[in-house]
């Protein structure tokens, strides 16, 4: 019984050259990420790709900015900062299986992580987001790893205690005759 046949005289296919996976790795990173990345140079910059997947999380590409960390980790050997953002931007899709995915392969590549308590304080949170039906997407304090800035996370927190305080305005109405 034959399973493959590869080619007119059964002899296998020339292996593809590193020169050719590199060039359609190339070309697939230019033509994910338009304008945006350039090829595996710029996945080489950690500050490159920090920029590149804040501007994508900003405009709701979450997917496509976990994808983008993938591939840098992938080129770069993977580094704790890449690695952080990846797992910040799993806190921020509410993705419980990625974040958990995540935060073993930091720990396995780094097993004296110092921001080991904020992982965990983050999958804490993200844990009590899934599992409580009464839990209000409490917005803690993101470690900022993905280097966006601060000046919204105020805003949505009083916008949260906004929320909050008309719901005990409307169930403490109820009460009073």
């Amino acid at each position: 019984m034959r399973l493959f046949a590869f080619g007119p005289g059964n002899e296998p296919p020339p292996p593809v050259s590193t020169a050719d996976e590199a060039g359609i790795r190339e070309r697939y990173i230019a033509a994910r990420f338009p304008g945006l990345v350039r090829g595996a140079v710029d996945l080489r910059s950690t500050h490159r790709v920090l920029d590149v997947a804040r501007a994508l999380a900003e405009e709701n590409e979450l997917g496509l900015a976990d994808e983008l960390f993938d591939l840098a980790i992938e080129e770069n050997g993977g580094g704790k900062e890449l690695r952080l953002a990846q797992i910040e931007v799993a806190f921020v899709r509410r993705d419980a299986a990625r974040f958990a995915a995540l935060e073993r392969a930091l720990l396995a590549a780094f097993p004296d992580c110092a921001e080991r308590g904020e992982v965990e304080r983050l999958r804490h949170a993200l844990g009590a987001a899934a599992g409580a039906a009464d839990y209000e997407h409490e917005w803690p304090d993101l470690p900022c790893w993905l280097d966006t800035r601060y000046d919204l996370a105020s805003e949505v927190m009083a916008s949260e205690l906004h929320h909050a305080m008309a719901r005990r305005e409307r169930a403490f109405a109820r009460w009073v005759p």
